[in-house]
């Protein structure tokens, strides 16, 4: 029997004003922000889910990885789900002082262009805050940050950080609604 094909994947048109799914109407798959005219950057794909055995955790990862090829861009580092854990206790000034005494983590920030942290399914009741601390110590080291395919409900905290989001995609209109209320 012939084998079909999975799908192609499918990502939020964040230029539009609500959420959708599908390709932009140029056809260009992207995610704000990295586009291939700006050149090949090297990512750090963080809450990466490739390891966890769930094929939709594998699915997505595959997808970010190649979408983010497609644009010209290398992942070049990966913190896997969970990597954060040990630096989310406290406040959102502890999360981030936190991060920042982590040489070895500041080691793998510096050798990025952008930090793209998988929003799926962590960043939520208060959950997550080790990679909103990750992406508001990358952003102070100037780098470009998105914060992608993300449920939104119930999250605070790290104000300063939302606005500069180079890109913020949700999964749902409620998680829209709430990325508005933050200032992504």
């Amino acid at each position: 029997a012939a084998r079909r094909r999975p799908a192609e994947p499918r990502l939020v048109d964040s230029r539009q004003e609500t959420p959708s799914c599908g390709q932009p109407p140029d056809g260009v798959l992207r995610f704000r922000g990295l586009h291939p005219r700006d050149g090949d950057m090297r990512i750090l794909l963080a809450n990466e889910t490739g390891a966890v055995p769930h094929l939709g955790c594998r699915a997505v990862a595959d997808a970010h990885a190649r979408l983010l090829g497609r644009a010209g861009h290398r992942v070049v580092d990966r913190l896997f789900l969970n990597a954060m854990r040990s630096h989310e206790a406290g406040s959102d000034e502890d999360v981030v002082a936190a991060i920042e005494r982590d040489d070895a983590l500041i080691a793998r920030l510096a050798d990025v262009d952008a930090v793209v942290v998988n929003g799926e399914g962590t960043i939520h009741h208060g959950a997550g805050r080790g990679w909103l601390g990750l992406l508001e110590v990358a952003q102070r080291l100037g780098k470009t940050t998105l914060l992608v395919t993300a449920v939104l409900e119930e999250t605070t905290g790290f104000a300063s950080m939302w606005p500069r989001l180079t890109d913020c995609t949700v999964r749902e209109p409620r998680s829209w609604d709430a990325a508005r209320r933050l200032g992504a």
